[in-house]
């Protein structure tokens, strides 16, 4: 029986830390338990939830995978025109993992055209491609968009998705 106010005395972890996690990391990660010992899971930039099996965020980054993992995803859609990485290519290959970039095709672009818009509502709407996470580069302003047009579709105020939105665009 411990007693209040007494910290309990921490154990060393009887095994190495993956690589992931010796690299050097944010300050703030998600523990979740694995055994003998918790992992730290760091979740990408301006990660947050929509609904359920809905995310959105930043552009995953390796350090994030052991935290994307947890999530089961089934679909990422990207909204940036700038090629993703390899590593993530290779992580949503490897995981079975769609992903799906609507502006490919465009020049590198700051707006979203109207089809990438569409495609994206269509693709978040239908439930077979949950569990599913949508990213732009930084998690911010298109990520922002296309969730302030689900949010119209679901019939939320414009004080509440503007504040939403707010929230990750600082």
């Amino acid at each position: 029986p411990s007693q209040a106010g007494v910290k309990a005395k921490a154990r060393p972890c009887p095994r190495p830390a993956p690589p992931c996690i010796r690299a050097r990391a944010p300050r703030h990660g998600r523990m979740l338990p694995s055994g003998p010992c918790s992992i730290r899971y760091y979740p990408p930039e301006n990660f947050g939830y929509i609904e359920e099996d809905l995310y959105r965020s930043s552009l995953p980054k390796p350090l994030n995978f052991p935290f994307l993992d947890t999530l089961k995803l089934k679909t990422i859609i990207y909204l940036s025109s700038d090629k993703p990485s390899t590593k993530l290519e290779r992580f949503c290959e490897e995981q079975k993992i769609e992903f799906v970039r609507p502006e490919a095709e465009r020049s590198r672009s700051t707006t979203l055209s109207e089809e990438a818009v569409i495609r994206s509502l269509e693709m978040m709407l239908d439930n077979n491609h949950y569990p599913l996470l949508v990213a732009c580069q930084l998690g911010r302003h298109k990520t922002g968009m296309v969730v302030g047009c689900l949010r119209k579709l679901q019939k939320w105020s414009l004080s509440s998705t503007f504040a939403e939105y707010q929230r990750y665009a600082g």
